[in-house]
C-alpha cells in the first residue's frame, strides 16, 4: 500500500532521504514501494526521477515482468510531458541503446509512448495537444540514436498489460 502513495512520502524530504533505498529500490523479484508504485501508483514526475535509472531500465527491459508495463507508461508520460524529465535526453538515449535487455527496454518505452499519444483521426484532449509532436520527436531521436530492434511479439503484451480499465 505504501507504493501506491509513494508521492506522499516523497513530499517529506527528511523521511524520503533517510529511507531512500527502501522506498525507491527496484530489485527484480522483490517487492518494494517503488515496484508497487510502478504497477498501481498515479504518475508523479518527482517519484520517477528519484528512481535509480539503471534499475528503472532493468525494469523496463523485463527484469521484473510485473513492473515493466508500469515502468514504461510512467517513463513515457514523463518524457511526453518534457523530454528532459529524466535528465539529459541524449544521455538517456545512449543509456537505452547499450547493455543487456536494452532492446526490450527501448521497445517497451516506444510502445508506451505510442499508446499515450492521441490518435490523429479523432479529437485530441486539451491537456494532450503537445503529445503528438513530443512523441514524434522522441521516435525520431530513438531512430537517430540507433536503438536496437525490438521483438515484435512483445508489443501486444505491453499494450494489453497497460490497460487497467478492463478495456479489450
Amino acid at each position: 500500500m505504501i507504493g501506491v502513495r509513494l508521492q506522499a512520502l516523497s513530499a517529506t524530504p527528511p523521511f524520503a532521504a533517510a529511507c531512500r533505498a527502501a522506498l525507491y529500490g527496484l530489485v527484480p523479484g522483490r517487492p518494494s514501494p517503488a515496484a508497487s508504485w510502478l504497477r498501481w501508483g498515479p504518475f508523479d514526475r518527482e517519484v520517477l526521477a528519484a528512481l535509480d535509472r539503471a534499475e528503472l531500465f532493468a525494469a523496463l527491459g523485463g527484469a521484473d515482468p510485473a513492473a515493466a508495463p508500469g515502468a514504461a507508461v510512467h517513463t513515457a508520460a514523463a518524457l511526453l510531458a518534457g523530454p528532459a524529465a529524466l535528465g539529459d535526453p541524449a544521455a538517456l538515449r545512449a543509456e537505452l541503446a547499450t547493455g543487456s535487455g536494452r532492446a526490450e527496454a527501448a521497445g517497451q518505452l516506444l510502445a508506451a509512448i505510442a499508446f499515450l499519444t492521441p490518435r490523429a483521426d479523432g479529437p485530441v484532449p486539451p491537456d494532450a495537444g503537445a503529445r503528438p509532436a513530443a512523441a514524434a520527436g522522441l521516435w525520431r531521436a530513438a531512430l537517430a540514436a540507433g536503438l536496437p530492434p525490438w521483438p515484435a511479439q512483445a508489443a501486444s503484451r505491453t499494450l494489453a498489460s497497460t490497460r487497467t480499465c478492463g478495456c479489450p
